[in-house]
């Protein structure tokens, strides 16, 4: 029978295996070759189908339909046993095709079982056999390790360039006028997912200043994507690796929530648009938008009213007391109740200052008067206790950490290769 006779049915997934797609073809090599261009639009563009489960071949482009048809009507139960059951390393269509031509022959591996003909190509780290075609039915352990790395987050910081109080508003919170920026000093989450019977959310991290439990905005960020985008069970593990210091007015929580919100959409094949994930943001605070959108924005509102404004690069360096953090509640009932005093800070009134908050703290933490006093020209970042200068260094200064020459960025959270 000539090649061109067979009929193909095919199975492809996503890289974190929460998409499960079945075609047919009469030409496997051709099909593939056009999914990896993204030449067929709908499964393959949107839900970002990138591996190459295994495929069936049929003696007819018949038989191959009717199959398609019979799977088609499988509950997804079935698909999450098959993937279960499958090797988990499978095939990426980009290493499958690209400077692999001698993997392009779709007669390399056949098995029969039951007058059914399942085809696999050669994976890449495995001579195991994928798919239904697997001999043993197990998964080898290492190989499981391997496939199922984590999903790595980059969360920058953000500074205040400007911050204004507008008002207090009914609900407690104020508003504001403020110009952030996002600047190249990273949190970084460590994402990974499994299938499993119940949805459970796991934290750990490399700082011992934070919670790994309900109180931590990552942990909140997961229930809300779950709440909202209602993905399968799936075991979800997150390793927090901190470095933005905390309380420091540099949004370390805030862009980690963010990050967590993005990282998870990615994994689960984008169930949320752009938009469904700025309203999250706004649910669960004031930096989150920030840092989801990133670059330079005008911000109103608590923060979550973001504008893109023209992007600027620069060098940016940071200097913040080791021991002291200033919570936002602290420095905008500050400001409330110096404002409503009529208050003159020894730098002077509210309106000398760049950042309103700065001018409610500062005389009462002698460690910010030090860096005023040494760096007059640097400025608090919004609720402190972190202080920036532009284009120039810190010195080194007992107790006091320093980040020097940093940049500005023009992007948010994203997914970085390890």
């Amino acid at each position: 029978m000539r090649k061109k006779d067979y009929g193909y049915v095919y199975f492809m997934s996503n890289q974190y295996l929460t998409t499960f797609y079945v075609g047919i073809t009469s030409d496997l090599k051709r099909r593939i070759y056009e999914h990896k261009n993204k030449i067929i639009k709908g499964f393959t563009e949107k839900y970002n189908l990138v591996k190459f489960l295994y495929f069936e071949k049929y003696n007819s482009i018949i038989d191959a339909i009717e199959r398609e048809k019979q799977i088609k009507n499988f509950k997804r139960e079935w698909k999450l046993d098959l993937i279960k059951n499958s090797n988990p390393l499978m095939c990426d269509l980009y290493d499958w095709l690209i400077n692999n031509d001698d993997r392009l022959n779709v007669e390399n591996r056949i098995i029969k079982e039951n007058n059914k003909i399942y085809e696999v190509p050669i994976v890449r780290y495995t001579n195991a056999i994928a798919g239904q075609a697997r001999n043993d039915g197990g998964v080898d352990k290492e190989n499981l390790e391997i496939y199922q790395s984590c999903t790595r987050i980059q969360c920058p910081a953000k500074v205040n360039l400007s911050l204004k109080v507008v008002e207090k508003r009914p609900d407690g919170f104020h508003n504001i006028e403020s110009i952030m920026q996002t600047i190249s000093l990273y949190d970084f989450l460590n994402i990974n997912i499994e299938p499993s019977e119940r949805m459970s959310t796991e934290l750990s991290g490399n700082s011992n200043e934070i919670p790994y439990d309900e109180k931590n905005l990552v942990y909140k960020a997961v229930q809300m994507f779950l709440d909202y985008a209602k993905p399968s069970p799936h075991k979800i593990s997150i390793y927090i690796e901190k470095n933005i210091p905390v309380a420091a007015g540099l949004a370390g929580g805030s862009t980690d929530a963010a990050g967590t919100l993005f990282g998870l959409n990615e994994i689960f094949s984008n169930p949320l648009s752009k938009e469904e994930l700025h309203k999250l943001c706004s649910k669960l605070g004031s930096d989150l938008n920030v840092c989801l959108e990133g670059g330079r924005l005008m911000t109103r509102g608590r923060g979550e009213i973001v504008e893109p404004m023209n992007f600027e690069e620069f060098k940016i360096s940071l200097i913040k007391p080791v021991n002291l953090g200033i919570s936002a509640k602290e420095a905008y009932t500050k400001f409330s109740k110096k404002k409503e005093s009529g208050f003159v800070s020894q730098y002077g009134i509210n309106k000398d200052f760049k950042n309103d908050l700065e001018w409610a703290v500062i005389d009462d933490y002698k460690e910010l008067q030090k860096i005023k006093t040494l760096y007059p020209d640097s400025m608090m970042s919004g609720s402190g206790s972190t202080y920036f200068i532009i284009d120039k260094e810190f010195d080194e200064i007992n107790d006091y950490q320093i980040f020097n020459n940093l940049k500005s960025i023009n992007n948010g959270v994203c997914v970085v290769k390890k």
